[in-house]
């Protein structure tokens, strides 16, 4: 069974509102380099008490991989549990891992002024700045990870020869995104 995560809100969401926030989130983020196909499943919102889906999401990066088949090892996904509430799988890699729950989740919790909660973990939080900044990039997430560890950068050096090279550049292009920017825009 999968791990979920959500971010829960006392602002009333739409589906149309949640889709055009998380493409201006992959325009600038990640410059349109993952795909991503939005599925209105109704019309109308959820009746409470049930685990009917109003909106979905599907990202993936949109690069064949051997065989020419897409590969799914980046793929994540989203939806919209309740006009509160917003549901996502983790994903099996550790790139959209991060791109789904360090990027996406933490961006549409901190402008909506939600709770993140997790099925794996006890705690619950509320996005900030401060927050937004600890893992702007997936190097960041990776040293914070494997930092203190003596094994670090053979440990850091394996996970990014899994990262497309695609996104290995994109990294680097938004490395140097200044978080001032990035919170401004997220206001």
């Amino acid at each position: 069974m999968a791990n979920h995560g959500f971010v829960t809100t006392r602002k009333t969401l739409t589906p149309e509102m949640v889709d055009r926030d998380i493409r201006e989130i992959v325009e600038r983020r990640f410059k349109n380099k993952l795909e991503i196909k939005y599925d209105k499943v109704s019309e109308n919102s959820p009746k409470k008490g049930t685990y009917d889906i109003w909106a979905g999401w599907e990202f993936h990066l949109p690069i064949p991989s051997k065989n020419d088949k897409r590969d799914w090892y980046y793929d994540f996904t989203a939806w919209i549990m309740s006009p509160h509430k917003l549901e996502f799988r983790h994903p099996h890699a550790d790139w959209a891992f991060w791109a789904q729950s360090c990027v996406l989740q933490e961006e549409l919790a901190y402008r909506y002024n939600g709770i993140i909660s997790d099925e794996g973990v006890s705690e619950r939080w509320k996005s900030s700045p401060e927050r937004l900044k600890k893992y702007a990039t997936y190097r960041k997430w990776l040293e914070a990870r494997f930092g203190g560890n003596r094994f670090a950068p053979r440990l850091m050096k394996g996970e990014w020869l899994f990262v497309h090279p695609v996104l290995r550049a994109l990294d680097r292009k938004i490395a140097g995104v200044d978080p001032k920017t990035l919170i401004a825009a997220l206001r």
